[in-house]
């Protein structure tokens, strides 16, 4: 792919990734009838899959993977983490797939506190991706550091994915016009 459509791809669909992964958890954290919240938890993990995807290169040829923009990039980290993956896996099962491997016991089932692990490793590695780019290419991207003028600020409370993080991550997205 061109320079133009890797930027575009980017600011199109992994915006967009990303958008509907921060709107989701906003609505899952709001009281919701059984059905509604159970349509955004499905809606989150969709999110939440693709973004893991793509971060951690665990896609197909066919699939855009962060390996792609390795050309405009100062390192070609990829982003996995093994809790992380075991518990999209257990989420595959549980809401992705109508497999054999659903769990009827709610003390089996992926959780909200699990998804917001999830959530905060995504923002994490959202963020540490779009600072490896050279500069040319990086200021291409609606994605950037916050600037409290021009961006929306998506704060995410810290949940603990370790002993030592307890820090909020900010994400933020460049806006084209009003916000609603």
């Amino acid at each position: 792919m061109s320079e133009d459509e890797l930027v575009g791809y980017l600011n199109e669909h992994v915006r967009y990734e990303f958008l509907m992964l921060q709107y989701t958890r906003e609505q899952l954290e709001k009281t919701l009838s059984d059905n509604d919240w159970n349509a955004m938890f499905a809606a989150f993990n969709v999110s939440a899959r693709n973004l893991y995807d793509f971060l951690s290169n665990n896609s197909t040829r066919n699939e855009m993977q962060v390996l792609d923009y390795n050309e405009y990039r100062n390192t070609e980290r990829r982003y996995s983490n093994p809790d992380i993956t075991g518990t999209l896996q257990k989420l595959n099962a549980q809401c992705l797939h109508l497999g054999k491997q659903r769990f009827k016991e709610y003390d089996k089932k992926v959780n909200f506190e699990k998804g917001l692990e999830v959530f905060n490793w995504a923002a994490a590695s959202m963020r540490d991706f779009l600072n490896t780019f050279e500069d040319d290419f990086r200021k291409k991207i609606l994605v950037e550091v916050p600037d409290p003028k021009t961006h929306i600020v998506l704060n995410v409370p810290p949940v603990k994915l370790s002993r030592t993080s307890s820090s909020p991550t900010e994400v933020t997205f460049k806006v084209s016009g009003p916000i609603k």
